[in-house]
């Protein structure tokens, strides 16, 4: 072991003496690959990534019920509505004096307001209803089968219109309209005239409760009949 240090410091001896390695080389070598290493570790040392924050909002809106939110204010008042059309003026009102009792053979209805004037080139038209309370007991026609009450209107001495109701419902008052002309129309037509001309309704009522022993008749309790202008 002595000689092979000795020998080691020889070659190191002889190099130095011919300049290949400076003196202090083994040292220097030393400590410069030292030096390297170390510069290297620190020029690839890891770096950590700068920590960033990043924050965010959110905004969470809460409804109540059905998600609808709160009523608005109330809005302003509307503008006033285009006129309507004008409405049919009346031109006569026509009623019953007093409830009567009809018959098979047939009554006349005492009426109120039942004569009127129609100027001359105006177009009227009837339109009206009668209300009637069939008999409380049985009334059978001549068929077995329910007992009809039928008033006739009449203007002029001319038939223009008619209301009819069965005796089914039994002693309840009943309102039906009044059917006018060929065509049975709720509307009667007065067609216009070319003078002044005075009309005149009358209404008359009949029933066929004829079969029945002791079966009590219709009662006639109102009429209500309007004379239109067209």
């Amino acid at each position: 072991m002595a000689r092979l240090t000795a020998r080691v410091a020889a070659m190191v001896l002889a190099a130095a003496a011919f300049g290949a390695l400076p003196a202090t080389a083994l040292g220097a070598g030393a400590h410069k690959a030292s030096t390297h290493k170390a510069k290297h570790k620190k020029k690839h040392k890891k770096t950590r990534a700068p920590l960033v924050t990043c924050a965010s909002v959110h905004v969470t809106c809460h409804t109540k019920g059905n998600g609808q939110g709160r009523p608005g204010p109330a809005g302003g008042t509307g503008g006033t509505g285009a006129p309507g059309p004008a409405g049919n003026a009346r031109v006569a009102h026509i009623g019953l004096a007093s409830p009567v009792a009809t018959t098979p053979a047939g009554v006349a209805l005492t009426l109120t307001g039942a004569t009127w004037t129609q100027p001359a080139g105006q177009d009227e038209f009837l339109r009206g209803t009668a209300t009637i309370t069939p008999p409380t007991g049985l009334c059978s026609d001549t068929t077995a089968g329910d007992g009809t009450v039928t008033i006739w209107a009449t203007l002029d001495g001319t038939v223009v219109g008619l209301a009819e109701l069965d005796s089914y419902m039994l002693g309840r008052p009943e309102t039906i309209a009044f059917l006018w002309g060929e065509g049975f129309a709720v509307d009667g037509t007065v067609p216009s005239v070319s003078a002044s001309t005075s009309h005149t309704l009358s209404l008359s009522a009949s029933d066929d409760c004829t079969q029945s022993p002791g079966a009590t008749d219709f009662t006639v309790s109102a009429i209500n009949i309007d004379v239109l202008q067209a």
